[in-house]
């Protein structure tokens, strides 16, 4: 009987103690992927995705694109999403990553495709692609996110990577 007197007030106490409100910014963004169109600089494309474990709906964060000179970061800055109420504690999350070539618009992935009687022709073909071994559709998860680790009520910075396809 004590046991189960113990168990059920601890119980309460973390549904009751989850309820948070939160906020997601894209603070910056990195890219490592190359710098082969021939200007000295890489053109990358980043699409990332969250999801909180409490249910909520998946994040998408649009499309990010920029040219910039290799092996530095992209300054965004920009808020993305935010809840009340919740009881998640953690982030899952995804990202599909490349560096873009110039066919096609900037924020659709196009591999090389050397047949010119083919709807997506293209001999500058986007590459780097990450996840690696992917289609250009499907995002390669990342790392997760624990809530709690981080202190309340304060900006929290946390990173996320994946590795892409060396070309």
């Amino acid at each position: 009987m004590n046991k189960f007197l113990l168990f059920l007030p601890l119980f309460f106490l973390q549904t009751t103690y989850s309820q948070i409100d939160y906020n997601v910014l894209i603070d910056r963004l990195y890219s490592a992927a190359d710098d082969s169109d021939g200007s000295g600089n890489e053109d990358p494309t980043w699409n990332l995705r969250m999801q909180d474990d409490a249910g909520g709906p998946v994040q998408n964060s649009g499309c990010y694109h920029t040219t910039q000179p290799y092996n530095s970061w992209y300054d965004v800055n920009s808020p993305w999403f935010n809840s009340t109420n919740s009881a998640a504690t953690s982030f899952s999350t995804w990202m599909l990553c490349w560096e873009e070539d110039g066919c096609g618009s900037n924020c659709s992935y196009n591999p090389f495709n050397a047949n010119p009687f083919s709807s997506n022709f293209c001999l500058n073909g986007d590459e780097s692609l990450a996840p690696a071994g992917s289609n250009g559709n499907n995002y390669g998860s990342t790392q997760s996110i624990g809530i709690f680790t981080n202190p309340p009520c304060t900006w929290n910075e946390d990173e996320i990577s994946i590795i892409g396809a060396s070309n």
